[in-house]
């Protein structure tokens, strides 16, 4: 029997600052206005309970690039050492966006959908 969960988790960006989320390590060496082609950026976000930067740390999102494999890997609460797998093209301009749940582990296991 298939079972509906439905996750609201807040994502935070610190692109900047003393302690970034969003750290580029390496790019590509053109003389071509196109920015960000061949970068690599390390990402490492905040999921939290609620859109306060102080609310509760849940987890941690930790996605690629425009076309992203994330995981958000829970480490608290009822949720606690279970994944979810996340995967598709994250069309970084949109207000809103979809992508594909792939999978996950622990209480996630077989997961499906969409985020």
């Amino acid at each position: 029997m298939e079972k509906l969960t439905h996750l609201q988790v807040y994502w935070h960006d610190k692109p900047s600052g003393p302690v970034p989320t969003t750290v580029l390590v390496a790019s590509a060496n053109f003389t071509n206005p196109t920015v960000g082609f061949g970068s690599t950026i390390v990402i490492d976000h905040a999921l939290t309970e609620g859109p306060e930067l102080d609310s509760e740390l849940i987890g941690l999102g930790q996605p690629g690039a425009v076309v992203m494999s994330m995981t958000f890997a829970f480490t608290a609460g009822e949720y606690n050492g279970s994944t979810i797998s996340i995967a598709g093209r994250n069309t970084v301009m949109s207000v809103v966006r979809q992508m594909s749940i792939s999978g996950g582990t622990g209480v996630f296991r077989f997961a499906r959908g969409y985020v």
